[in-house]
């Protein structure tokens, strides 16, 4: 399970009930966590990924010609050397079209938690990472998933969002 820290800051939304507020909150929540898992989770599985995210290198990365290496293994026995991937299992259910999100808001704190196979523990801060460019991303389509949350609930103001590392 992937977690998700954010700080929401909001301004004339006073009369909203703090029910309606975590509700919109939370539902735009879910919203960024699924778009998360289908727009950027893919990348941790790619050399592009791996290298925009730093990965550390695995065994034999450095120096294919080493026999008996996790990374000569998988290139005899799959044919490929793509990072987080061995056999393509938890690729395969990491990416499945079944997107479950839980996000909780209350009136100090809000997180999302993006649910990922039980598989991925092990390297789970590695499928986690967000780059700059997607925090600032992902912050903008949360102010904005935001606004239209309580657009739709009758209330305008002011949204500040930042994701906490």
């Amino acid at each position: 399970m992937t977690r998700i820290a954010v700080n929401v800051e909001l301004k004339g939304f006073e009369a909203l009930k703090q029910r309606d507020l975590n509700d919109a909150i939370r539902d735009a929540l879910s919203n960024m966590g699924v778009r998360w898992k289908r727009r950027y989770l893919p990348l941790h599985f790619t050399k592009a990924g791996a290298r925009k995210y730093n990965y550390k290198p695995r065994q034999g990365e450095l120096n294919p010609l080493r026999r008996g290496t996790y990374t000569n293994r998988k290139l005899r026995l799959f044919s490929h050397t793509l990072p987080n991937v061995y056999t393509g299992e938890l690729r395969r259910l990491s990416l499945q079209g079944q997107t479950k999100t839980t996000a909780k808001s209350t009136a100090s704190r809000a997180h999302v938690r993006v649910h990922l196979p039980r598989k991925a523990n092990f390297r789970l801060h590695e499928l986690s990472i967000v780059s700059p460019d997607e925090q600032a991303e992902l912050e903008k389509f949360l102010v904005e998933d935001l606004e239209r949350q309580f657009t739709k609930r009758g209330q305008s103001g002011t949204v500040k969002v930042s994701l906490v590392p």
